[in-house]
């Protein structure tokens, strides 16, 4: 499976496919929020993609305080990590995924660790950009 974009993937899995990967792998999210992460997801469904320069990366870290492993999932352009939590949907929707985590995980768990990162800040765009401009105040306010 070569050249999926993300907006693919979210087009081939059903909600009840990716509700299950996310009951699993992050079951206390999902028992506050399941109706956000549904919402969420439909929201993508009626989307339309926006072409963006690098790739969706799912792949296992390690984590350092435990020293466990995690599911992770960035954002690869031109050979550089980035996390894409405050990228906005329609871009997500545009990215291509890597073919190595198509090979590792299935389309329903590539989605569902997606969607986990997607709503990390929130389960609307408008509430991941205001956190976003929040950081950004903080982090001016440093210097």
């Amino acid at each position: 499976m070569k050249n999926v974009k993300f907006k693919e993937l979210v087009d081939r899995v059903s909600w009840n496919e990716v509700a299950e990967v996310l009951q699993v792998e992050y079951e206390e999210d999902w028992n506050k929020s399941f109706f956000g992460f549904e919402n969420v997801f439909n929201r993508l469904n009626e989307m339309e993609p926006e072409e963006v320069e690098g790739e969706i990366v799912v792949g296992y870290a390690k984590n350092f305080i435990d020293g466990g492993e995690f599911i992770a999932v960035s954002h690869l352009i031109n050979g550089e990590f980035f996390v894409p939590s405050f990228t906005p949907w329609n871009e997500w929707l545009g990215m291509q995924v890597s073919e190595d985590s198509l090979k590792r995980f299935s389309p329903a768990e590539i989605v569902s660790h997606s969607l986990w990162e997607m709503t990390f800040h929130g389960f609307s765009e408008r509430k991941v950009e205001d956190t976003k401009n929040d950081l950004i105040k903080a982090i001016k306010s440093l210097k």
